[in-house]
């Protein structure tokens, strides 16, 4: 700690006498009254100056303060009392208020610390999950396009298979193998390649196991075709049909030997469940040739071949062989060409039962005046498939019966007989021609009986003649 300011007076040890000791006194009292002014003046403005000096020492010191005031002087004329002010040096650790102001200075940095930790993990999860909606979004349109394109791609090779199916693609994939025998033949081989190279049909030459035949092959969907594989998978068949063509002098000499059997059941063997067709040319004409010769020659040593018992012999003693005559090179040429087309698309054709060509009007008497009419109406068609009923009687009944459902109505009425009901169209009047004509009995009882019958077996004679056994009422 400072020691308390001093006021030193010095006093002179000469001899002088005690006058001179009662002005001292006297002199000494009013220099302590105003010493004593002083040093109050000079305490308030310490205290002010302490305080100052402290604010300012803390604020750029780091902890330094100032505790006391050391000691007051005089200026030079000892009018003015100055304070000398020395600082101490104090530690900031023991200043309760410093302690709490670093520790919310520490807290509010940490905190200033924390917010910026937390918004730049919020923005680092921010960009994260930016970043997954991208990849998932860019997941989402790349497996949409792979699908996409699957499904294009399955979509084309269902359209293609049913192309295939339909034999779009037949004529292009048949080749006909035709033996050298027939293309070295110049009356039957230039004709009958020239005419399928101009109907841009599709052939190769081959020496084939039988002598002048004609096969075919073509390419289809391979049975274990699925429509994931990438490509459409075919497979080479053979048209199960043998063609074998013969001059006709080749011909006679096969029958007049009695080798022609030999020859039907090798080529059944070569080519086993083939439909065999033998194609002979000029036949007639070789035979009718042969048979003058030998009468202007009067000779008896070649016999006549009976080629019709044979031909007849092909079809009732083999099954799936048969024959075909043809009078010249041309037609040989126009029978291979419209048999190789047949081929093509026979495969592919729907087949025809009763109903499709009742369906498709094929019924239709071709000479009948309302044939168009009759077609577009499948009531009028249905009137026309019963045996015997014209095209103008089944116009007359569907002007009065517009519809099945109608015509059934009114055979459905309990309040008539059935004797009523099979002449229930016997009075309406036919057009055309035929105005004054009515639909008739016998046509009427037909159509009910027809229409009503109980046993789908009954053949439709036995329905007319009442084997259907109606009850009369």
């Amino acid at each position: 700690m400072a020691r308390p300011a001093q006021v030193i007076i010095d006093e002179d040890d000469d001899d002088e006498d005690g006058d001179l000791l009662v002005d001292w006194k006297a002199s000494s009292s009013s220099i302590l009254a105003s010493a004593s002014a002083s040093i109050a003046i000079a305490t308030t403005t310490a205290t002010t100056a302490t305080r100052t000096l402290k604010s300012s020492c803390g604020l750029f010191s780091g902890g330094t303060s100032v505790s006391n005031v050391l000691c007051l002087d005089s200026d030079s004329d000892g009018s003015v009392p100055i304070a000398v002010v020395l600082g101490t040096q104090t530690s900031s650790v023991d200043d309760p208020r410093e302690i709490k102001r670093r520790k919310l200075e520490q807290e509010k940095e940490a905190r200033k610390e924390e917010r910026a930790a937390r918004k730049q993990a919020k923005e680092a999860e921010k960009q994260r999950l930016k970043e997954e909606k991208r990849q998932k979004k860019e997941a989402e349109r790349l497996e949409k396009a792979r699908a996409k394109e699957k499904a294009a791609q399955v979509r084309t090779q269902e359209q293609q298979k049913a192309k295939w199916e339909k034999g779009k693609f037949s004529a292009e994939n048949t080749v006909a193998i035709i033996d050298c025998k027939v293309a070295e033949n110049g009356l039957i081989g230039g004709q009958l390649l020239n005419r399928l190279a101009g109907k841009e049909l599709k052939f190769s030459l081959s020496s084939n196991p039988i002598s002048g035949s004609i096969i075919w092959k073509t390419k289809r969907l391979a049975e274990s075709f699925d429509t994931e594989n990438d490509e459409i998978e075919l497979e080479e068949v053979d048209v199960p049909y043998v063609l074998l063509v013969f001059g006709a002098e080749e011909f006679s000499s096969l029958l007049c030997q009695g080798s022609l059997d030999v020859h039907v059941r090798r080529v059944q063997a070569q080519y086993p469940g083939f439909t065999v067709c033998y194609l002979v040319n000029k036949l007639h004409w070789y035979l009718q040739k042969k048979d003058q010769e030998q009468f202007k020659r009067g000779e008896s040593e070649w016999l006549r071949p009976n080629a019709d018992k044979a031909l007849a012999e092909l079809v009732t003693n083999y099954c799936g062989v048969h024959s075909r005559l043809c009078i010249d090179e041309a037609e040989v040429a126009d029978h291979v060409i419209a048999l190789t087309r047949s081929l093509i698309e026979c495969p592919y054709k729907q087949r025809l039962t009763s109903l499709s060509v009742s369906k498709n009007g094929d019924h239709v008497v071709d000479k009948d005046p309302n044939k168009e009419v009759i077609k577009k109406s499948s009531w009028l068609k249905t009137l026309v498939a019963i045996p015997k009923v014209s095209g103008a009687a089944a116009i007359a009944i569907s002007k009065r019966y517009p519809s099945f459902r109608s015509l059934l109505n009114a055979y459905m009425d309990p309040s008539m007989t059935v004797h009523d009901k099979e002449l229930l169209l016997q009075d309406l009047e036919k057009e055309g021609a035929d105005s004054r004509r009515r639909v008739g009995p016998a046509c009427s009882r037909r159509i009910y009986r027809i229409l009503m019958a109980q046993n789908g077996d009954l053949k439709t004679e036995d329905v007319e003649t009442g084997a259907d056994q109606f009850d009369c009422e």
